[in-house]
């Protein structure tokens, strides 16, 4: 819920929502801008990426240790499908977990996750962290001690069509880890 909401307008390309200083959870669709100004915040669900109503879509954070989350396999964190999703996170040790296309993820269109700061926890299963498919998908981290994890698809892969996949961290001791899963049928996912 947010607590500290400073201002929020539903327009016909989205929600635009200016977040306050105090821990929030965010789980709005269809957001054209949020700026959070503050607090340990949790992001879930398709923020930061572009929908049919938001083809452009623009989250940053400026403060915070947040937790940016998605479950099902929509696009989040970053992710332009046939637009631009751009998520800009300036402060914080911050953890993003999403199923797929996230993190950087572009197809027909742009997606960019920028994070500037902190010791950060990067986890998608598939198509992220700098994958882009007929479009461009760009995962830049500037400063911290870093771990990527991802299972297909990612970390800098360029795909049909001319796609560009980018992921670069510029400082820290930074552990990238890429390893497809197994389905044995039985237990579910097996590394």
């Amino acid at each position: 819920a947010l607590k500290d909401t400073r201002f929020a307008y539903d327009t016909p390309w989205g929600w635009v929502v200016v977040g306050g200083t105090e821990s929030d959870t965010h789980d709005k669709n269809d957001i054209l801008w949020l700026v959070e100004l503050g607090g340990d915040d949790i992001y879930e669900g398709r923020v930061a990426a572009s929908t049919q109503r938001a083809p452009l879509s623009i989250c940053i954070d400026l403060a915070g240790n947040d937790l940016w989350r998605a479950d099902d396999n929509s696009p989040t964190q970053g992710a332009g499908v046939f637009g631009a999703g751009v998520l800009v996170d300036v402060a914080g040790d911050d953890v993003y977990e999403a199923a797929s296309m996230a993190q950087g993820f572009g197809v027909f269109g742009l997606g960019l996750l920028l994070d500037e700061n902190g010791h950060d926890r990067y986890t998608v299963q598939s198509s992220g962290q700098g994958c882009g498919l007929f479009g461009a998908g760009l995962c830049f981290d500037v400063q911290g001690n870093d771990q990527y994890d991802i299972q297909e698809y990612g970390q800098g892969f360029g795909g049909v069509g001319g796609g560009i996949g980018i992921v670069a961290d510029h400082q820290g001791k930074d552990h990238y880890k890429a390893q497809p899963y197994v389905d044995d049928g039985n237990s579910g996912t097996v590394r």
